[in-house]
């Protein structure tokens, strides 16, 4: 055993702790091997290399050493002699290197999960986020993380809202630990297609959504379909992350037992809130309307995009419908949907986006993300300012879109006619059959004939629109909407009490029935009017003789 070298005083005490130490390590022995001896036939004692052996060299060494460092302490004139000092500093060494590894741990279990929820392609967006997701980690074991779902429904800002939430998807991560899990659709935004937002996952419609869309063509097992998204949850929630999610399919396509699934993978562990966005009946359906039935959906990726290039009647393509026909007014089931949210998450908060400038412009983005997100608290995007010119800055900065729900008077419904007066004249047998007509290659020739002559307006056709009693069921739907939701509204504009709410919505119906917003074209009684005569004979039956006579458009409707 190493000498150690003490000043007088300091001796005695170190040899009265020395023989303290044997004395009861020798009295531990002894008393183990006498009450062995008196119940059993006495075993030989473990060899004194042994672990267990308590009067073992090792454990007397440590003994020393420890009352030694003690000294040290006490005594500050105490001094050790080279090997002594040398195995005090080797065991002091290895008890902190144990206890950096213990917490340093957390730290690499962080980054290694971390890693795995990004695309190996793609780089870790910043150190920052790195380290605040190990601190998160931490918290996570006290607090719940926040999980905000935004519901939709479409036609409600929703496009402007995620690319806003897309484009921001590193300032959220490094400033307020929340992790945008999409939609997030690039040309929708402005950009490319091949735009990559660096660590971005795009989870709800190719993970989860897509098994309930009817228009995408795949085998989907929804079972394992969810067994990822929950996979995938839990590796955040393992990270400690913050999540937020946004589809107006999860309304549009979710029942109730989809909802149901949603609320026992989240609630135990989540602090869920619920979204969803309010935008007045009689205004959403015509906006929803234009929206499918767009001509020039194969520029947007959206459903039905091909046969949208196909003649109806001989290729199998996409027949547009009158308005009247492609709705039936019924807000029962929009209502039922959004009762199966409120009956399984307690609450759904519900923001008003007809109490903003606009409607859908303007304040609405800055207003959703102030009233409605108030948890991302330090991201400067995010800030919540009470200064017009500062929201207004926020607007800015995502890019401006083409979205029927900011004008329904917009492209969109003006190219839907032209194709409804193509298609009718396919099948009124007023195109020559001798040569064969792509339906977009008509449609274009009838846009150019409407702007050459400045028809660019709906009351330039002959119209269909619904009928009186069609509209006052129509305007009853509206209201019932309205009041079923005014309860979940986050926030009230001043002046919204029912009464006045009521009034409004009364007031902005009937305006929309005088713009015409509830009316699709006539087909058949625009082609029986000269000027549509005149331009199909001379522009594609050149003999100056019709295949088919006008009158048989009757068959187009």
């Amino acid at each position: 055993m190493a000498t150690l070298h003490l000043r007088k005083g300091s001796k005695e005490r170190f040899d009265l702790l020395s023989k303290e130490s044997t004395e009861s390590t020798s009295s531990s022995m002894t008393i183990s091997t006498t009450r062995s001896s008196t119940t059993t036939t006495r075993r030989p004692l473990p060899p004194r290399s042994s672990p267990r052996s308590r009067s073992s060299p090792h454990s007397i060494a440590w003994v020393a050493l420890t009352v030694s460092a003690a000294l040290l302490v006490l005594s500050p004139g105490l001094t050790l002699s080279n090997n002594s000092r040398s195995l005090l500093e080797q065991q002091q060494s290895k008890k902190k290197k144990k206890n950096s590894t213990l917490r340093t741990a957390p730290q690499s279990v962080a980054s290694v999960v971390h890693k795995k929820l990004l695309n190996p392609s793609q780089a870790i967006v910043s150190n920052a986020a790195n380290a605040a997701a190990t601190t998160a980690a931490t918290i996570r074991r006290t607090t719940k993380p926040t999980m905000l779902i935004h519901i939709g429904p479409p036609k409600t800002g929703t496009t402007t809202l995620q690319c806003h939430l897309g484009l921001h998807f590193a300032k959220m991560v490094e400033e307020d630990n929340f992790y945008y899990l999409g939609t997030w659709y690039a040309p929708l935004c402005g950009l490319p297609l091949e735009h990559q937002i660096p660590g971005f996952q795009n989870v709800p419609r190719p993970m989860l959504l897509d098994c309930y869309a009817p228009h995408v063509q795949k085998e989907c097992n929804q079972d394992e379909q969810w067994s990822q998204f929950g996979a995938l949850i839990q590796q955040h929630y393992d990270m400690g992350h913050n999540l937020i999610l946004s589809d107006e399919m999860f309304h549009h396509h979710f029942q109730l037992e989809d909802v149901q699934r949603l609320k026992s993978l989240l609630s135990k562990k989540w602090k869920v809130k619920i979204m969803y966005t309010y935008r007045h009946f009689y205004s959403s359906v015509p906006s929803m309307y234009h929206q499918l039935n767009d001509p020039y959906a194969t520029e947007k990726g959206m459903a039905n995009a091909v046969e949208k290039t196909l003649w109806p009647s001989t290729d199998g393509g996409y027949r547009i419908r009158s308005f009247r026909e492609s709705n039936s007014f019924d807000i029962q089931s929009d209502m039922l949907r959004f009762s199966y949210w409120v009956q399984e998450f307690g609450s759904v908060q519900v923001f008003n986006m007809e109490s903003t400038k606009g409607g859908g412009g303007g304040g609405y983005l800055a207003s959703f993300l102030c009233t409605m997100m108030p948890e991302l608290k330090t991201s400067s995007s995010f800030y919540c300012h009470e200064n017009d010119i500062a929201m207004a800055a926020v607007e800015e900065s995502t890019p401006t879109l083409d979205d029927s729900s900011r004008n329904d008077n917009g492209s969109a419904k003006k190219f839907l006619h032209y194709d409804m007066m193509a298609v009718a004249a396919k099948d009124a047998g007023l195109l020559d059959s001798h040569t064969y007509l792509q339906r977009t290659e008509v449609r274009d020739a009838i846009q150019q004939f409407c702007e050459d002559n400045g028809w660019n307006d709906i009351s330039n056709f002959a119209l269909d629109c619904l009928s009186q009693q069609e509209m006052e069921s129509f305007l009853q739907a509206s209201l019932e909407q309205a009041k079923m939701m005014q309860e979940y509204f986050v926030v009230s504009a001043p002046g919204k009490e029912w009464p006045l709410l009521e009034q409004e919505i009364k007031t902005g119906f009937w305006k929309h029935a005088e713009r015409k917003q509830f009316c699709s074209i006539d087909t058949v009684a625009s082609l029986q009017e000269e000027r549509w005569q005149t331009f199909f004979r001379t522009r594609y039956h050149n003999d100056g003789g019709g295949e088919g006579d006008v009158t048989s458009a009757e068959t187009a409707s």
